[in-house]
């Protein structure tokens, strides 16, 4: 399995229509750099999507995973928005691609960048216990961009 990656800003449209179930798709837009390293969710209408490699012509088409966090899986057509999100899954999942020992108790004075790309921690105290957030302290705040 590969590492999830959490984007920001990224909304492409759908080249071609995709039936319910459907396990790969096209884009109208090629992705940024950090995407082809890993996977990644999508939300196109109201269905969610794992996106586990992308490949072809400007790595255009993307293998998914459809039907995510419950989501029913429905038929889409082409040209409807694509939006790169980032879910309660995906963040779980971040979690547990770190090393261990990598996120642990902290206390911060001031924002810290994690990982300037992707994610902002601001918090007085924080503590992540087994790869699940278990204390954020009062007037702390916990930002994913």
């Amino acid at each position: 399995m590969a590492n999830e990656i959490l984007v920001n800003d990224f909304t492409t449209t759908l080249n071609g229509s995709i039936s319910s179930g459907a396990t790969s798709l096209v884009v109208n837009d090629s992705p940024t750099s950090a995407m082809t390293a890993g996977q990644f969710r999508v939300r196109i209408d109201d269905e969610l999507f794992l996106v586990t490699a992308v490949g072809g012509s400007g790595n255009k088409t993307w293998t998914v995973s459809p039907g995510q966090e419950s989501t029913t899986q429905a038929s889409h057509s082409s040209g409807v928005s694509v939006y790169v999100v980032v879910t309660a899954g995906g963040i779980d999942q971040w979690k547990r691609d770190q090393p261990a020992g990598a996120i642990t108790q902290k206390d911060f004075a001031q924002s810290v960048t994690v990982d300037a790309d992707h994610v902002l921690i601001v918090a007085e105290r924080m503590t992540i216990d087994s790869g699940t957030l278990t204390t954020l302290s009062s007037g702390a705040v916990l930002v994913i961009l």
